[in-house]
């Protein structure tokens, strides 16, 4: 049995119902033979299962203390606690994914557009990109399009991707000077950590916690300003 103590309360988990067998037919020897593979239940399936309404709230949550995105697995009994964005690590990956979903916003919208920074505090992110004046006064465009890839809801997914110059000759996205300066401190055969949402791609750090659903990352408010070519959008909760 798989024990998780949420809230003071425990749930348990039949382990046996987890695996997975399959039958493999004629293997070089002629012979049939039946296979077990364990399946893992992600954080997002347990809770799911205690209370689907976790879900609305839950940014991330906690393993035995250690945070952890939505999807990671959980193989072991442990105590299971939810981050929300009423504390500061909650606000702190809240605002690393709306960042990113910025970032993919105003790349679709204009792929010659260049990311050059993103900063996060558990108050706002920021992020300012080179671009030609024209594009940058076309602030609604941006705001509609960040709404768009918000409701698509798809899951921002985090990966260990591997190698760096497949990378880049495989996401076009990478090719901005945010993205070159993560990447020049790895070499070419290095795994690289990266977020990745339907086609766009970046780099981020080690033991980055972004969320699951996009939908959550509500409530804000954003202001754009141009300066010198620098687009800079702000956004922070209202």
């Amino acid at each position: 049995m798989l024990d998780i103590i949420f809230q003071n309360s425990k749930y348990s988990f039949d382990n046996s119902a987890l695996n997975l067998q399959y039958f493999n037919s004629g293997d070089l020897h002629g012979n049939d033979n039946f296979r077990t593979q364990n399946k893992s239940l992600s954080v997002y399936e347990i809770l799911q299962q205690i209370n689907p309404d976790l879900l609305y709230s839950a940014l991330a949550a906690k393993l035995n203390g250690i945070p952890v995105p939505l999807t990671a697995k959980v193989t072991n009994n442990c105590t299971l606690d939810i981050i929300t964005i009423n504390e500061t690590q909650g606000k702190s990956i809240y605002y690393h994914s709306l960042a990113f979903l910025v970032a993919q916003a105003v790349y679709e919208l204009e792929p010659e557009t260049q990311l050059a920074t993103i900063s996060t505090s558990k108050t706002h992110c920021s992020l300012q990109f080179i671009v030609n004046n024209i594009f940058a006064h076309n602030t609604e465009l941006v705001d509609k399009q960040l709404t768009q890839v918000i409701e698509t809801n798809v899951a921002i997914q985090l990966i260990d991707a591997f190698q760096k110059e497949i990378l880049l000759e495989t996401y076009p996205s990478l090719s901005q000077p945010y993205a070159e300066t993560i990447l020049a401190q790895y070499d070419d055969y290095d795994f690289v950590p990266v977020a990745v949402h339907q086609n766009f791609v970046l780099p981020v750090s080690h033991n980055t916690i972004l969320v699951t659903n996009p939908k959550q990352l509500t409530g804000f408010s954003i202001s754009h300003t141009v300066a010198n070519n620098i687009y800079t959008i702000t956004l922070q909760l209202n």
